[in-house]
């Protein structure tokens, strides 16, 4: 009788230590998983920012008539396109700083990325801007966007001036 009891405990007690081993794993894993995902978001983001960019210079440089279509993908974060002031914007909260807080924003091409503390100590906010103002006008349904979208970018005339429309035609 006391094997059989010394077996039990004993696969008791290796079932407990593997429950505190794989504890102790995701514990220490899952904060470098996020920073990991939170660096390919944002470099997923940018490409798509600069391929958005790319099209509608292309589409506005071609002239009325002129349309593209564009696939973009959005997994974390707040994209929105602001037809009222001319600009396409990603923000995205993260623990990670992609620039430094408090400096003019970083250019990458036509890209301008701002970071800014967040009221919680060790978290950011990221912005990922493109500005038209004065250069594009855009129009459009389209506010804010997440997840997967076809877009079909234009160029019309609208009030004989040339305008760049986004509408999503998933």
């Amino acid at each position: 009788m006391n094997k059989k009891a010394d077996i039990w405990v004993s696969a008791v007690i290796y079932i407990a230590l593997g429950i505190t081993i794989i504890t102790i794993l995701l514990t220490a894993g899952l904060p470098v998983i996020e920073k990991i995902r939170d660096k390919n978001t944002y470099a997923q983001t940018k490409d798509v920012m600069h391929e958005l960019d790319n099209t509608i210079r292309e589409v506005y440089r071609e002239g009325p008539g002129a349309r593209r279509t564009s696939l973009i993908r959005i997994d974390r974060g707040e994209f929105t396109i602001d037809k009222d002031i001319d600009r396409i914007i990603w923000n995205m909260d993260t623990e990670i700083m992609f620039s430094e807080p408090g400096t003019p924003p970083l250019k990458e091409g036509n890209l301008q990325i701002t970071t800014t503390a967040s009221n919680v100590e060790g978290e950011y906010t990221t912005e990922v801007l493109l500005d038209y103002r004065g250069i594009i006008d855009l129009t459009g349904t389209l506010g804010t966007l997440s997840g997967n979208y076809n877009l079909l970018i234009s160029n019309e005339i609208e009030n004989g001036n040339s305008v760049i429309r986004i509408e999503d035609i998933s």
